[in-house]
């Protein structure tokens, strides 16, 4: 059975799962996760982008998946929110592995399956690339933008990532 901390009040709300289980995890909008031992985590992306962090040395995996760049209101910290969803998953994931001297970074998602004017999308990549920019944390993938909507599974073993398009 995998642990979760279900997280409210002032810091922000949102479920956060860390785990030790074996197991296939979905991860729904809004949500991050850690597992300590071997998994898949799979969650579906139009507009929104997850994130993958992965520790080679110690191969521990983790997942986020948020909706939108930014909340327009301070008081509304959610998962659902790429600055929140990102700043909970790299202090999280630090606090499993001590640093990121070892951490590497998948970025998926952020297409326009609608072709909207708000470029949500666009907005969505732009934020989670410049958050693990600005702290050096390396890319060493990316799937992201065009049309389609997208099946990803990260197998948090060995830092693999299966996409599938979905039309």
């Amino acid at each position: 059975m995998i642990d979760y901390q279900q997280i409210s009040g002032n810091e922000m709300t949102g479920r956060i799962y860390v785990g030790r289980a074996r197991n296939n995890h979905f991860l729904n909008p809004g949500e991050l996760i850690i597992c300590h031992r071997p998994a898949v985590i799979t969650t579906v992306l139009g507009s929104c982008v997850a994130v993958c962090l992965y520790d080679v040395r110690m191969g521990i995996g983790g997942m986020n998946h948020f909706m939108l760049p930014k909340s327009g209101d301070p008081l509304k910290k959610t998962l659902k929110f790429g600055d929140v969803a990102m700043k909970a998953i790299i202090d999280k994931f630090i606090a499993k592995t001590g640093g990121i001297k070892n951490m590497v970074a998948k970025v998926y998602g952020g297409s326009d399956t609608f072709n909207s004017t708000y470029q949500i999308g666009m907005k969505n990549i732009e934020l989670a690339i410049g958050f693990l920019k600005e702290r050096n944390i390396e890319i060493a993938d990316a799937d992201v933008g065009g049309n389609l909507s997208r099946k990803i599974k990260f197998d948090t073993q060995n830092g693999d990532i299966d996409v599938n398009y979905l039309s």
